[in-house]
């Protein structure tokens, strides 16, 4: 069945959304992102910290806002915590990875015992923005084999299956042949998990599609 060539591309070019795997940035973002006890002078604190920030985020090439932001949390270094995982991923996002890592860095240290595995996908996502990806590859190798052999968690978890896309894409980033045993494992958990296959779609193609492009291509050359 043919599909559209253009929605593949689209599919291939942003193919760096779950290689970075920034769902595991959002998640410590979820952890670190609370409400302090709403007592006027810390409120008054959090709403000028979130409204600066807000600023930033929707103006993110203005150098005055970031300055502004900054100042403020330097004024306030109680939230410092709270905007970590925030700010590495503004950086990310502005493709600024070097600014990103120490916040990053801060923000996986303190989550670390409280979910290993989604810290692990983390810090890969930090060796691929710079472009580490050899030493990336080794790391989400571990975690595949890390998942396989904890009880509590099966192959048909989410992470256990953006681990394997990532691991797929970087085997094709380092023009691995191994890709291809990568690619028909994915098109196996594509069964299992299709809302959030589906949730990469172009047109009539979707993350499926382009994953069964690639193995095709493998095949033929």
């Amino acid at each position: 069945m043919e599909k559209n060539e253009n929605s593949l591309s689209f599919l291939y070019e942003n193919r760096t959304i779950f290689l970075l795997g920034f769902t595991a940035l959002f998640f410590i973002v979820c952890i670190f992102y609370f409400k302090l006890p709403s007592q006027s002078k810390i409120e008054k604190r959090i709403f000028a910290l979130e409204n600066s920030f807000s600023h930033w985020n929707q103006n993110p090439s203005d150098i005055e806002t970031e300055k502004n932001f900054f100042s403020l949390l330097k004024k306030y270094p109680e939230y410092q915590s709270k905007y970590d995982a925030l700010i590495a991923q503004r950086y990310l996002r502005m493709d600024e990875y070097q600014k990103a890592f120490p916040f990053a860095q801060k923000a996986l240290q303190r989550v670390k015992e409280k979910s290993p595995y989604f810290i692990h996908f983390s810090e890969t996502s930090l060796l691929i923005a710079n472009h580490s990806y050899k030493e990336a590859l080794e790391k989400a190798e571990a975690l595949k084999k890390d998942l396989q052999q904890d009880p509590l968690i099966n192959e048909d978890s989410a992470l256990f299956t953006l681990n394997l896309l990532r691991i797929a894409d970087l085997q094709h980033h380092l023009e691995m042949k191994s890709e291809l045993a990568s690619l028909e494992e994915l098109l196996d958990q594509s069964k299992k998990h299709q809302p959030l296959f589906s949730a990469f779609q172009k047109n009539q193609a979707n993350l499926s599609d382009y994953l069964s492009y690639r193995k095709n291509t493998m095949i033929l050359n």
